[in-house]
């Protein structure tokens, strides 16, 4: 079996997880909330990581 061969098969189950998943979250109540919670974990880690970038810059300065 070449790359190839795997790779269309990883492909063809990415694509078949991403079409189960959106049919099944086809509310779309669900998917607004889906993408509330996913913004509210990213502002958690831009802050993390900004609380992180100043406390390293103190070391410095």
């Amino acid at each position: 079996m070449n790359i190839y061969n795997k790779l269309r098969e990883v492909i063809l189950g990415l694509m078949t997880l991403v079409a189960g998943t959106r049919r099944m979250l086809n509310n779309t109540l669900y998917i607004k909330w889906i993408f509330v919670g996913a913004g509210c974990v990213l502002i958690g880690f831009s802050v993390y990581f900004l609380y992180k970038f100043v406390g390293n810059m103190k070391a410095y300065f």
